[in-house]
């Protein structure tokens, strides 16, 4: 007796391809999100440091703080970056939209943005009136676009996972269609027109 073709296990591809599609999904945000804040030069508040600029352009400079939910920069917290030659302060300016991280107990937020003129070495100055202390200023890096790259590998990867499980169920589905279509031509030598086909001669089994 013949068989339906390909077998019915193979839809048992799909749901499979679906779920390590979502883990893996799952597995790439998670690093990309706990990665948001590496990489970026920080200074103590207060507290004063040279750092060095590898190229010129805008950067946004964040304030963080651990062990709290959201990062709040003090309403006195003095910020002056200059060049380490000497030279007058860089303009700050206030950042584009309202930027939030929260990663491994550290919180940060937007703060300021400043455009380094060239590259080089700047001494980065953080005060606040005598005896109060704050966290840490934190720049060189962007975790807007960690975030929103994280979340596109997310959706991404899941989609992907998403469309391969439906092709396989459809292509599945349509060749065990076309199995049991050759099978019936074969046993009665023409294709069943329409409705039920015609039931098998006694002692048959299909």
């Amino acid at each position: 007796m013949q068989k339906v073709t390909p077998h019915w296990g193979w839809f048992l591809l799909a749901p499979a391809v679906l779920v390590l599609g979502g883990i893996a999904a799952v597995a790439l945000m998670a690093v990309g999100l706990t990665s948001v804040a590496d990489g970026m030069e920080r200074i103590d508040v207060p507290g004063e440091r040279v750092v060095h600029v590898a190229a010129p352009g805008n950067q946004t400079i964040f304030y963080e703080q651990t062990g709290g939910i959201s990062a709040n920069p003090p309403a006195d917290l003095v910020l002056e970056i200059t060049p380490a030659s000497g030279g007058e302060p860089l303009a700050l300016s206030e950042p584009v939209g309202d930027v939030n991280y929260n990663m491994n107990g550290v919180a940060g937020r937007n703060f300021k943005r400043v455009n380094f003129p060239a590259a080089g070495d700047y001494k980065v100055s953080a005060t606040l009136p005598l005896g109060a202390t704050g966290g840490r200023i934190a720049f060189g890096g962007n975790p807007a676009e960690k975030i929103v790259g994280s979340l596109l590998g997310f959706f991404g990867i899941g989609g992907v996972s998403f469309l391969l499980c439906v092709i396989i169920l459809v292509v599945v589905a349509v060749k065990r269609s076309g199995s049991r279509k050759r099978m019936l031509q074969q046993q009665y030598g023409r294709p069943p027109q329409g409705g039920m086909p015609p039931a098998p001669p006694p002692g048959q089994t299909i």
